[in-house]
């Protein structure tokens, strides 16, 4: 498409130029302009390389999933898939009988996410030393009031997998509520963007043309 304008361009403005103008003298400012894309890739290339290996690194993982966290409307419901994934791994770990800090170590690896994994490893050193599950979340800024709640009323009442599961089902509704918003919210950006590039796409193709047209005109 590139090689297509640039040859649309060349011939228009050969065209415009006159017969006494010689082509060569014409190209040299487009082959000026098609160095300047070539750097402009590369440096586009270089750049998203570099964007690509610093997220595959610890420090980049942590960056990315906390920046995912909080970024509107996808942080939200991110937060969503990763605590319905929480309760519902955690809570038939313990239904089973799996005990509580093993069952820790598993829904850790299982979030997908390097914030809360850390906040899990952090609760299960505390349940280690003789604490509460429930009071080890709490220092987490984000696991839901509503998950320690759950996981609190179980404690006390001896069923910490069912309550899990309770909450894991309410979860689970949320997340397909919210992926129904999301992709009503998504659709019309999608094709905003594909209109804006399509019209950029045709205003290169056709402005050359149109340009022609006009010095003929003139002539």
């Amino acid at each position: 498409l590139l090689g297509e304008i640039s040859v649309t361009a060349t011939v228009a403005t050969v065209m415009e130029a006159g017969p006494g103008v010689s082509p060569f003298t014409v190209y040299r400012p487009l082959t000026a302009t098609n160095a300047d894309l070539r750097v402009a890739y590369t440096l586009m290339g270089t750049a998203f390389w570099a964007i690509r290996k610093y997220l595959r690194t610890e420090k980049g993982k942590i960056w990315f999933d906390k920046k995912l966290l909080v970024t509107p409307l996808l942080g939200t419901y991110m937060q969503k898939v990763i605590f319905a994934r929480f309760c519902q791994t955690l809570g038939i770990l313990m239904t089973n009988g799996v005990p509580v800090l093993d069952s820790m170590n598993l829904v850790a690896k299982t979030v997908s996410n390097k914030i809360v994994e850390a906040d899990i490893n952090i609760a299960r050193d505390r349940v280690k030393e003789g604490s509460k599950l429930a009071e080890s979340l709490m220092t987490s800024k984000w696991f839901p009031a509503m998950v320690i709640q759950m996981i609190n009323v179980g404690e006390q009442t001896g069923k910490v997998g069912e309550s899990l599961e309770q909450v894991a089902e309410y979860y689970d509704e949320e997340v397909e509520t919210a992926t129904a918003a999301l992709t009503s919210v998504i659709e019309p950006i999608l094709l905003v963007f594909l209109a804006g590039a399509v019209g950029t796409i045709l205003i290169a193709m056709y402005l050359p043309i149109f340009r022609m047209y006009r010095g003929m005109m003139k002539r």
